[in-house]
C-alpha cells in the first residue's frame, strides 16, 4: 500500500482515533489496507496509520494478518533515513493498525507522472538513495520483494524513503541471506523472473526490481508491458527489453549499463549484493560530476561484481581528490534542493 499525498477521502473515517492517534482523514486505500492521516497526541506529531481491513480478517489461515505483521516486524527492525520509519504496532477492537513516519510528497510513480523522466544527475541522486535503503534492508536480513516506482516515496525536501515491506521476507542475518520461498505475489511488472516462477529467491530479486524501476523512471515506462495474450506473466522475459540507451540516447552509457546488470534475467549474472551495486551508483555520480564518465573501465563488467570497474580514471592527482571530495558534499545538497524544488 503506498500512501498518498494530500487530502482524499476525508469523510466515511470508520473511527476517530485508535489508542493515542486521533484520526484526521484517510489519505489513501489498497487492496489490504487504509492509511490515514493522524495526530499522535502524546508527541504532538502527525504520523502515517496503516490500517488492515478487517473484512479480510476471515481467511482460513490468518496469512492477511500475518503478512500485515511481518511488514511491521521487517520495518520495524529498520532504522535508516531512506526507510519508512515504524513507529508501533497495535490493535483496538480487531482493528490491526502500524503507526510509521508520515511521508508528505509524492511517489515515485506520480513524480514521472508529472514532471516526465529525470535527467541523469537527479535521476542518480534517486537511485542512490533507493539502493542505500536496501543495502541497510539486505544486511538486516530482510528482502523486501515488492520494489516499484508506487513504493519509493519522495519528500519535498527531496529526500526518497523505501516504503510498502507488506511482501518482506525475513531471513537469519548469520545464514548470509539464504534464498526463501517467494511465491508470486507482488507486482508482475517489477517482479524477478525467480519470484514469478515461484522459486526460491534471495536479496538479487530486490536489485532486480531497483533495476526495473529505474529503466521505468529514465524511460517513462517499464521495459515489459504486460499482454494479456501472452498467456502467462512469465512469458514477459522471453524477449530482452528495448536498450535503456536507445530510448534515452543522452543518458551516459555507463549508466543504461549499470541499470541493465541490476537486470539481468539470470540472477548470478546481476551485481553480487547491492553494495556492489551502491558502489556503482556512486562512481557514476562522481563520474558526472568530474565529467569523465564516458572514460569508465567497464572491464569487469560480467565479473559479477562491478559494472563500472571500480575505479575512475587516474588521471586525476591527489589535489583534485581532495577538491572533488568536498564538491561532493555540496553536489548532494545541490541536488537535494533541486529534487525539493521539482516536488513542489
Amino acid at each position: 500500500m503506498t500512501q498518498l499525498p494530500g487530502p482524499s477521502d476525508s469523510g466515511d473515517l470508520r473511527f476517530d482515533s485508535l489508542g493515542e492517534f486521533r484520526v484526521i482523514r484517510r489519505l489513501g486505500r489498497g487492496d489490504a489496507t487504509e492509511v490515514y492521516l493522524a495526530e499522535q497526541e502524546s508527541l504532538k506529531r502527525q504520523v502515517a496509520v496503516k490500517v488492515l481491513r478487517t473484512d479480510l480478517l476471515s481467511d482460513a489461515d490468518g496469512t492477511i494478518l500475518k503478512r500485515f505483521q511481518l511488514e511491521a516486524a521487517a520495518a520495524a527492525g529498520l532504522s535508516h533515513p531512506n526507510t519508512v520509519q515504524v513507529y508501533m504496532i497495535g490493535e483496538q477492537d480487531g482493528v490491526h493498525y502500524i503507526a510509521q513516519e508520515y511521508v508528505e510528497g509524492q511517489n515515485l510513480q506520480e513524480f514521472i507522472r508529472r514532471k516526465g523522466p529525470p535527467n541523469a544527475r537527479v535521476g542518480l541522486h534517486i537511485m542512490r538513495q533507493i539502493a542505500a535503503a536496501l543495502q541497510a534492508a539486505h544486511e538486516a536480513g530482510i528482502v523486501h520483494r515488492d520494489i516499484k516506482p508506487e513504493s519509493i516515496l519522495m519528500t519535498r525536501k527531496g529526500d526518497v524513503k523505501v516504503a510498502d515491506f507488506g511482501l518482506a521476507r525475513l531471513v537469519q542475518p548469520e545464514r548470509n541471506l539464504q534464498p526463501t520461498r517467494a511465491g508470486t505475489m507482488g507486482t508482475p511488472l517489477y517482479l524477478s523472473p525467480e519470484q514469478i516462477r515461484g522459486d526460491n529467491v534471495d536479496h538479487r530479486t530486490d536489485i532486480y526490481s531497483l533495476g526495473v524501476t529505474c529503466y521505468h523512471m529514465f524511460s517513462g515506462s517499464p521495459p515489459f508491458v504486460a499482454d494479456p495474450s501472452m498467456g502467462s506473466v512469465e512469458k514477459q522475459f522471453d524477449a530482452a527489453p528495448i536498450p535503456l540507451q536507445d530510448r534515452r540516447a543522452d543518458l551516459p552509457i555507463a549508466l543504461c549499463q549499470v541499470i541493465h546488470k541490476m537486470m539481468a534475467q539470470n540472477a548470478d549474472s546481476r551485481y553480487t549484493d547491492s553494495i556492489a551495486a551502491l558502489k556503482d551508483i556512486r562512481q557514476l555520480i562522481q563520474a558526472l560530476k568530474d565529467g569523465v564518465e564516458a572514460e569508465l573501465n567497464f572491464d569487469s563488467f560480467k565479473s559479477g561484481k562491478s559494472a563500472t570497474g571500480g575505479a575512475l580514471p587516474a588521471t586525476r592527482n591527489r589535489g583534485k581528490l581532495i577538491r572533488t571530495g568536498v564538491w561532493a558534499c555540496l553536489a548532494a545538497g545541490v541536488l537535494s534542493a533541486i529534487l525539493s524544488w521539482l516536488l513542489r
